[in-house]
């Protein structure tokens, strides 16, 4: 899951990255098409589940 603040607040994941562009699938299920020239500029924060070890 990611959170990245463009020209708006997006939460999702992340579904396809090209040369020009990111797909985000956001959990409301639209799909969002960031230019990677505004990710280049935009705050982005990964969240991952960690396995529990014992």
């Amino acid at each position: 899951m990611v959170e990245i603040n463009a020209d708006q607040l997006y939460f999702g994941r992340i579904e396809e990255i090209t040369i020009r562009y990111t797909v985000i699938r956001t959990l409301d299920l639209r799909q969002v098409v960031i230019p990677n020239t505004t990710l280049i500029s935009t705050p982005i924060k990964t969240f991952s589940a960690e396995e529990l070890v014992r």
